[in-house]
Parts: C-alpha cells; structure tokens; sequence
C-alpha cells in the first residue's frame, strides 16, 4: 500500500501493508474454518480436530461419520467458480499428515479415509455465506 510521505510530499511503501494483509487473509482462513466446522457439525459429523499440525503438514479439520474418517480442507473463495483445489505438493502434504494424525491417534485400519474440500464463498454483501462440500476432492497416493 502507498501512503503520502509526512515531510516530503513522496509516495511512500507502507511496511505494515503485507502484515495487515497476511492478518486479514488468516482471519478469513480462521472464519471459514469455523463455518464450515458448523457445517459438518449440522450434517452429522463428529469433529475429531481442528487446525491439527503435524511434521508433514496441518489439516484444517478432521471429522468423522459412521465408520469413515475426513480430512478437509477448508477454502475461502469470492468466486464460486474456482474451486481452489490443493496443488499436488499440497495434496502430498496433506495425505502424509493424514497418515500421522492416525498413527497418532491409533484409528484403526477399518476405517475408510477421504479427502475433501469445503469452498466458502461470501454472498448477498458478504451477511450470508455459500458452502460447497465437494467430497472425495482428491485420492491419497499409496506408498
């Protein structure tokens, strides 16, 4: 951001202008975490955790229902159009913290696993919020 300079009159660089950025993005990132939490919550889903951190990665929520276990990713979009699926060193990522949140939590191999992608996007001047749940987004690579 440019702001006028005090003394000189010059356009100035604003230091604090990609820190309030980086803030306003982690906001939204936490806000549609937390509605789309209430989403899976409100369809009969356990969550299991939140904002979880491994050594390979996090994993935004992890939620269960019946015997299958979900890994999501949450995404805040103003398009519905773009889906913003994980790149695949994303995706990488994410399946290798999925491995470890297992482990560490000791879930059972009977249960199945599935990756998806819940896409917030504001509508009607930002007071309502569109959900989309796309299910199984993406496969984890064996091996």
């Amino acid at each position: 951001m440019l702001k006028p300079g005090l003394k000189t009159g010059r356009i100035v660089r604003d230091p604090h202008s990609r820190t309030d950025a980086r803030r306003r993005a982690d906001t939204r990132g936490r806000t549609a975490e937390l509605i789309a939490l209430v989403y899976l919550t409100l369809t009969c889903h356990r969550i299991l955790a939140r904002r979880w951190r491994g050594t390979a990665g996090e994993i935004d929520l992890v939620a269960r229902r019946r015997r299958r276990i979900i890994f999501v990713e949450v995404k805040f979009r103003h398009e519905s159009d773009t889906p913003g699926i994980p790149t695949a060193q994303q995706r990488r990522r994410i399946t290798q913290a999925a491995r470890q949140f297992c482990r560490d939590r000791r879930i059972s191999a009977e249960f199945e696993q599935r990756f998806d992608l819940i896409q917030i996007s504001p509508s009607f001047g930002g007071i309502l919020c569109k959900v989309r749940h796309i299910r199984d987004a993406w496969w984890a690579e064996t091996g």
